[in-house]
C-alpha cells in the first residue's frame, strides 16, 4: 500500500488517516530519487495535486501511471509560480532533492503554507527552517528524510492503551478515574479500549471505546477482545492500577519509530495513591 521512504505511511498513521480529497505538491529537484511519497495519497485516497520537475529528472521520478499533471519548472520563484495556479490549500508537500530551504522559503513567501512537508535534506539549515515558518519537526526517517507539520495541526493517536476492568475489584471506580487522568496527561494523544466483564457498566464520561461482556472473562480473554479492536500501529497494556510518566508514550513511540520491535519501561512499585 505504501511507497516512498516511509513519509506516506507516517503521515497516514499520525495525521491524515483515511482523509479523502486532499491536495499535494510533489517537487523534485536535481538528484531526487524515483520513490515518490505522494502516490499513495493519489491512488488510494483520491488526492489531487501537481508533480513538479524542478531538476530535469524526467517524469519517471514521480512513478508510473500518475493522474496528477507532471510539469517542468526552470524559473527562479517557484512559490509565485505555484500560487498563480490558485491552490487554496495544500495538505502535503514533498520536497525531494536538494535546495529544499530555498524552495520552502519561496512557497511560504508566496502565501502557501502546506499542512505538512517532507525534506530529503539532513543539514542543520534544513532542521532549522521549520521553526522559522511556524512548523514543528515530527519525524526523522532513514535516508535523511525529515517531516514537519504546521504548529496548528492536531496529531492522531499512534498508540492504543488496553485495560481489563475486573468486576470484583471494589476500587475499580477510583482506579478508573486515576487511569483516565494519567492518560489525559500524556504529552501525546492515545486511544483507549476498556474491557468490562460480567455485565459491569462503564462509568459515565469514561473516554475511549468500551467492551462489555455479559459473562466473566479471564484477563487474557479481555486482552484478546481489546486487541481485536486496535487500529493504531502501536498498542500497550496498562493495568487499572498502573500509571505512566507524562512522557512515557512519547518515549516509547520514539523508540519504535526508530526501529525497535518491542519497548518496555522500568516500573516503580508504589503502595498508595499519593505515591502515584
Amino acid at each position: 500500500m505504501f511507497g516512498g521512504n516511509g513519509e506516506d505511511r507516517f503521515l497516514y498513521e499520525r495525521y491524515f488517516g483515511d482523509k479523502k480529497g486532499g491536495v499535494f505538491l510533489d517537487i523534485a529537484t536535481a538528484g531526487a530519487s524515483g520513490n515518490s511519497p505522494t502516490q499513495t495519497f493519489e491512488r488510494i485516497f483520491d488526492w489531487r495535486g501537481l508533480c513538479i520537475d524542478a531538476g530535469e529528472n524526467g517524469a519517471a521520478v514521480f512513478g508510473d501511471g500518475r493522474s496528477a499533471d507532471v510539469v517542468s519548472f526552470t524559473g527562479e520563484d517557484i512559490g509565485e509560480w505555484i500560487a498563480a495556479r490558485r491552490f487554496e490549500t495544500v495538505d502535503y508537500c514533498a520536497l525531494r532533492g536538494g535546495d529544499s530551504d530555498r524552495i520552502l522559503a519561496s512557497l511560504v513567501g508566496s502565501g502557501l503554507r502546506p499542512v505538512s512537508f517532507s525534506l530529503t535534506d539532513d543539514s542543520d539549515r534544513a532542521r532549522a527552517i521549520g521553526a522559522e515558518y511556524g512548523y514543528r519537526r515530527v519525524a526523522s526517517l532513514p535516508k535523511g528524510i525529515l517531516i514537519f507539520v504546521r504548529n496548528d495541526t492536531p496529531r492522531r493517536p499512534a498508540a492504543t492503551v488496553i485495560c481489563s476492568v475486573w468486576h470484583r475489584d471494589p476500587m475499580r471506580a477510583r482506579l478508573l478515574d486515576g487511569h483516565r487522568t494519567n492518560l489525559d496527561r500524556q504529552t501525546l494523544p492515545v486511544e483507549r479500549i476498556y474491557v468490562f466483564e460480567n455485565g459491569d457498566v462503564p462509568p459515565a464520561g469514561l473516554p475511549g471505546r468500551h467492551v462489555v461482556a455479559q459473562h466473566e472473562l479471564t484477563i487474557y480473554e479481555a486482552w484478546n477482545l481489546a486487541l481485536a479492536m486496535v487500529t493504531t500501529p502501536y498498542v500497550m497494556n496498562l493495568n487499572l492500577d498502573d500509571r505512566l510518566c507524562t512522557d512515557a508514550v512519547a518515549c516509547m513511540e520514539g523508540a519504535l519509530d526508530g526501529g525497535a520491535h518491542i519497548v518496555g519501561g522500568d516500573w516503580r512499585l508504589c503502595f498508595s495513591h499519593a505515591e502515584t
